[in-house]
């Protein structure tokens, strides 16, 4: 009883994690995996990916 009125109390959930499941969060992720790994012509051209889904996302 106690877990279920704290369960209706609580603030709503924010979706901000979900951020990463974007187009433009994943191709920024592999970007920035494919550059620590040293293959920067295919981390440029994610980057660039990641860059041109996150303008066409801007808040």
């Amino acid at each position: 009883m106690i877990a279920t009125r704290a369960y209706a109390r609580r603030a709503p959930a924010s979706a901000e994690f979900l951020a990463w499941f974007s187009p433009a969060g994943l191709a920024a992720f592999k970007g920035n995996a494919q550059l620590l790994a040293g293959h920067h012509p295919q981390a440029r051209a994610a980057l660039v990916e990641a860059l041109g889904e996150q303008q066409g996302t801007a808040r």
